[in-house]
């Protein structure tokens, strides 16, 4: 859905990144994670920055329901004005909802395009 919203919203073709194996997540001892990946940031444009996100387009990267210690699970800030976000469940259907509480608690970090910085 990140790929979609970035070339949808902003103009923007994001990479292809390296998934791995479904279900890595589960792993207590994976240490893989696409989104921690410095060659899948610096192919996608994309810095880390402190904080929650805050601007249109910016990455919540998430850690939920995981075994793993890494983050599983991206949502993008669809419209910072109303604190929502898009984002798909896994097994589900891309949604728009409420960064709220619950999301917010389980953001590990926040990506950022560089044409965003």
């Amino acid at each position: 859905v990140v790929k979609d919203w970035y070339a949808q919203e902003l103009g923007i073709v994001l990479p292809h990144f390296d998934q791995g194996e479904e279900g890595w997540w589960n792993d207590p001892d994976s240490t893989f994670s696409p989104y921690e990946d410095p060659k899948n940031l610096k192919a996608a444009q994309l810095v880390r920055v402190s904080g929650l996100p805050t601007k249109k387009g910016d990455i919540a990267v998430m850690e939920i329901r995981a075994k793993s210690s890494k983050p599983n699970h991206l949502a993008v800030l669809s419209n910072p004005d109303k604190n929502e976000m898009i984002h798909h469940p896994y097994q589900g259907l891309s949604v728009p909802t409420i960064f709220n509480e619950y999301y917010q608690h389980a953001t590990r970090f926040t990506l950022r395009h560089k044409s965003n910085v």
